[in-house]
């Protein structure tokens, strides 16, 4: 059976851990006040009486609903208008006693029915009249000690006694002495079956305290626990949560408190929590319902406040969300031993911290012990995400060296590919690889729960085909050359205007041409080679030379490149397989030149060769002899008719040696070439001469050989 007691403190059997935050809650429904009383029943809080900190007091009585946040109120107080009363709840039924006005106080104790709204008197308190008492419940019992009162003689007397109310009997009965000594406006709390007070003052704001003591129940006796870790004060708030209490607010010399500690009896010592979240203050309400307290009301610089906030106190993890294949601690706390349920996905059920990893969304229920505290129950739940279902397109596959592959992966919101090896991109779900070696590469999918799956991708690298080819040629023009390759199953050769398909091809090029032979083996693997097909295209060449009669000349035809040589006719020439013959025509005469090369191609050229009469019959010689014996010591251009003949404006005698270079040059017919060249002698050689005139209206060029002999 739960019970509690409040004034400026409360008692609740719930779970709690060792950290929480403050929230604000709807402000308190009732005027703004100190020095009210409190209590909670089931999931219902309850603020009733106080004082404006005046003249004025109230007996007005409020219910607040946890799970609306709305205050209703209910039935007044049965007894008079009062503050600094004390208040508790056993059950469904709240409790109001003692208190005072300014100028009187009270013993009288009231039981409130939550069921019927009705307030009854029940048995006065035995103790003395007092204000500013401490109460606590345990049980079926209720407690109330320690407070002060005011004597005729207007005396304060601080007061240590310490009662016992038996909800079954209705009676009170004296217990031990309170062994903190005479006091007021102290705190206190029950846990299990002790009880607890600590703080306040004895003696009118003279002296604060700070000491901390535990009651036995069974034993009724006192033992001193570690002083409280805020510091010395008067008129704080104090509740429990579990097997944990709580002091904060009040006021000391100091001024106004917001601070908030936590008792912890298994090791008795204090830890400081978050600060009350709203404005300092003294002579607070408190109350708890399930897991949370709750402090309203008081008094702060700025007067009377209607402040209402609430304690979250961690009792076990909060909800977690995982995913599949993941594994999460939680976690509970304030006890001596657990058990969680289920066991499914667990690895210890008896712990405070297992290890989960639950395969489906699961709430997990934990049962706390704690020595007298009463067990307890919470829950938290693990939902648990489906893993992504990573789908790469292709599966797996194979690729010829050198070539690329779009590897594409579905499933997710996002991706990572490894290794980055031979990849354009590693953060998309679209990827080109071109890898060189067998490869394995694995993606790494995360959808939008953060959850992460993977998949993988297997590429075998063919070898592409290693391709021989003819060597490269060279052909007559016309001609046909046969090219091959190996090393492959099919062949393609390009260019052709038609298809060329096999290892073995005929082609015909009108020029020189390289040809692509693109293979392709088993693997569907494919390589290229080249063949290049030369066309040996000669120039065949037309001369035209003019002589005259009696004369020689040298036939030169340009591109002499061929092994063989062959000219027709050859009666007038001095060599018929010659590339260079002195051709000695006496009519005009055409010279053909077959040259065959060394690859066995042939081509032609032709020489015309006019033989033109001489002026009345011009002589040229073909050789003279310049060596000082006044024989043919110089070379003339001889007309028979007399060099009137000639047109002596457009004569013109040119001499060239082999190789071109000019050594004589005349324009008057009666000069002749004495054989010199700037002065020296020319050695013995075949000059080639170039005679161009005109006679009777007609222009004539003469080309031929002179031999200069010494």
């Amino acid at each position: 059976m739960k019970t509690k007691l409040l004034l400026l403190l409360f008692f609740i059997f719930s779970f709690a851990g060792a950290q929480g935050t403050w929230t604000s809650k709807a402000s308190f429904g009732g005027i703004a006040r100190s020095d009210a009383v409190g209590f909670s029943i089931g999931t219902k809080g309850y603020i009733g009486t106080g004082t404006n900190g005046a003249s004025t007091y109230y007996k007005d009585f409020w219910e607040w609903d946890q799970a609306t946040d709305v205050w209703t109120q209910k039935a007044d107080f049965g007894g008079a208008a009062r503050s600094d009363a004390v208040g508790f709840s056993i059950d469904t039924k709240g409790y109001i006693g003692t208190g005072g006005t300014a100028f009187v106080c009270f013993k009288d104790f009231w039981e409130w029915d939550q069921t019927t709204n009705i307030w009854t008197q029940r048995m006065d308190f035995q103790g003395d009249a007092r204000i500013f008492a401490v109460g606590f419940s345990i049980g079926s019992k209720g407690y109330i000690g320690t407070g002060c009162n005011i004597s005729s003689s207007n005396v304060t007397n601080y007061l240590n006694d310490f009662w016992e109310w038996d909800q079954t009997t209705n009676k009170w009965t004296q217990k031990a002495y309170f062994s903190g000594g005479p006091r007021d406006n102290a705190v206190g709390f029950s846990i299990g079956n002790k009880g607890y007070i600590g703080t306040g003052n004895d003696g009118y704001f003279s002296s604060y305290l700070n000491d901390f003591w535990e009651w036995d129940q069974a034993a009724d006796n006192w033992t001193p626990k570690a002083s409280f870790g805020g510091g010395a004060r008067i008129a704080a708030v104090g509740f429990s949560i579990g097997c944990k209490g709580y002091i904060g607010t009040g006021i000391s010399r100091l001024g106004f408190f917001k601070d908030f500690w936590e008792w912890d009896p298994g090791t008795n010592k204090w830890n400081q929590q978050a600060d009350l979240i709203s404005t300092s203050n003294n002579s607070a309400v408190g109350f708890s319902i399930g897991n949370s307290g709750y402090i309203g009301t008081g008094s702060s610089l700025n007067g009377q406040i209607n402040d209402f906030s609430q304690w979250n106190a961690t009792t076990v993890s909060k909800d977690y969300t995982i995913c599949n294949g993941s594994s999460v601690i939680i976690s509970a706390s304030a006890g001596n031993s657990y058990s969680w349920n289920p066991s499914a996905g667990l690895n210890n059920v008896t712990i405070s911290n297992p290890l989960a990893n639950p395969t489906i969304t699961t709430t997990y229920t934990v049962i706390v012990s704690n020595n007298s505290c009463a067990d307890d129950q919470s829950t938290v739940t693990i939902v648990v995400n489906s893993l992504p279902n990573i789908i790469v397109s292709p599966p797996a596959s194979s690729i010829c060296s050198g070539n690329s592959i779009l590897l594409n992966a579905s499933g997710a919101a996002s991706y990572v590919w490894s290794p980055s090896v031979a990849l354009n991109d590693i953060s998309s779900a679209a990827v080109i690889a071109n890898p060189t070696i067998d490869i394995t590469y694995t993606v790494t999918g995360t959808d939008n729960n953060l959850c992460t799956n993977q998949a993988t991708v297997s590429l075998s690298i063919y070898s592409v085909p290693i391709i021989t080819v003819s060597s490269d040629t060279i052909i007559c023009s016309g001609s046909a050359a046969q090219l091959s390759a190996a090393g492959a199953l099919t062949y393609n050769w390009s260019p052709e205007t038609n298809p060329l398909t096999g290892a073995k091809v005929n082609v015909t090029p009108a020029s020189t041409t390289i040809y692509t032979v693109t293979a392709t083996d088993g693997n569907n693997c494919i390589n290229k080679a080249f063949v290049k097909v030369a066309i040996d295209a000669q120039q065949e060449s037309t001369i035209r030379e003019s002589i005259s009669k009696d004369s020689s000349v040298i036939l030169n035809v340009p591109n002499i490149i061929g092994n063989k040589y062959v000219w027709t006719p050859s009666t007038t020439l001095s060599c018929g397989t010659c590339a260079s013959p002195i051709a000695s025509p006496s009519i005009s005469t055409i010279y053909q030149l077959t040259q065959t090369d060394g690859i066995g191609c042939s081509f032609n050229s032709e020489v015309f060769i006019t033989v033109v009469p001489l002026c009345k019959n011009i002589y040229i010689p073909n050789a003279f002899s310049p060596n000082g014996d006044g024989q043919n010591d110089v070379l003339y251009i001889y007309a028979y008719d007399g060099a009137s003949c000639v047109d002596g404006n457009s004569y013109l005698f040119e001499v060239y040696d082999r190789w071109g270079n000019k050594v004589f040059r005349s324009r008057d017919i009666k000069e002749g070439w004495d054989g010199t060249y700037k002065g020296e002698k020319m050695d013995a050689a075949v000059f080639v001469y170039e005679l161009i005139y005109s006679s009777e209206g007609r222009l004539y060029n003469l080309k031929g050989n002179i031999s200069l002999i010494r």
